[in-house]
């Protein structure tokens, strides 16, 4: 009667089985490595974003009165085009340039400026594209959902001054905040970002 010895057999099955294991240890290893360290802040900041995400509402300005209680400066409701980081799964903000600018009759150079202004934002601040959009920007915007589907149409009060220019030295006037307001550290520590309209003279 013959006896298979299979001892030596098992043996080596082990030791495959132990490679395979410590191969896949290694391998998970690596990836949790990429995941938390490498792209820890990547994943960090797309966990806060679906956990809380910011839609600034723009207070309008009170009424400036004469002393006889006759409004002097009013605000009106505007529309302006918004464009969200959020859903641009992946897209080149540089791409958008072109289509954007002739679709809403738009400065290239000025589009370019504020995106690259942007980049250093975080991912869920949104961009305005266009301010006080006419008729036919808010058609065409919504025209073209499927193709943009990161514009949107925003309503924002506007100032509206007497058609006479009466005491604008005095009155002064709201605007955008410049680049160069950006970088002083006043409009930094209140927040400010491109598109921001803020008082720029006067009693505004």
């Amino acid at each position: 009667m013959k006896f298979v010895d299979s001892s030596q057999n098992l043996r080596g099955r082990l030791r495959a089985v132990q490679v395979v294991v410590v191969f896949l240890l290694a391998v998970l290893g690596v990836r949790l490595y990429l995941l938390q360290v490498v792209r820890g802040r990547y994943y960090a900041e797309i966990a806060q974003n679906q956990r809380r995400r910011r839609l600034p509402i723009p207070a309008p300005r009170g009424i400036i009165f004469d002393r006889e209680g006759r409004p002097l400066v009013d605000s009106r409701p505007i529309y302006n085009v918004i464009l969200s980081r959020e859903d641009l799964r992946g897209k080149d903000l540089s791409s958008l340039v072109k289509p954007l600018s002739e679709g809403l009759a738009v400065d290239a150079e000025i589009l370019r400026e504020r995106f690259d202004q942007i980049g250093s934002q975080p991912a869920f601040e949104s961009i305005q594209v266009k301010q006080d959009a006419t008729q036919g920007d808010i058609a065409w915007v919504e025209a073209r959902k499927l193709e943009f589907p990161e514009l949107r149409v925003e309503q924002q009060p506007q100032r509206l001054y007497p058609s006479n220019g009466l005491l604008a030295h005095v009155l002064g006037y709201v605007g955008e905040v410049s680049p160069e307001q950006l970088k002083q550290a006043a409009y930094k520590e209140r927040g400010f970002k491109p598109g921001d309209v803020v008082g720029q003279s006067g009693l505004e």
